[in-house]
């Protein structure tokens, strides 16, 4: 791999996280939380779209956006607690 290109994310962070958006955990936790798509969205840098797309099933979280997401909802839980 030529050292300038990105590392690929984390396997298990994106199946950590897959998991929580799929198990409807991650929209309960921002709903929780009292945090909408679009304040989630533009911390992560992506699109409200993206955030209502993944947590109703229509995509999958990838690549950065989807570690970033998991450290936002990471974040969320730990408020929680």
């Amino acid at each position: 791999m030529n050292e300038t290109t990105t590392s690929a994310p984390d396997p298990v962070a994106l199946a950590r996280v897959r998991h929580l958006v799929a198990s409807g955990t991650a929209k309960h936790v921002r709903v929780s939380a009292e945090v909408s798509q679009v304040e989630i969205a533009q911390a992560i840098g992506v699109t409200h779209a993206a955030i209502s797309n993944w947590e109703n099933g229509i995509r999958k979280p990838r690549g950065h956006a989807a570690l970033r997401y998991l450290a936002v909802l990471d974040g969320l839980m730990g408020r929680a607690s």
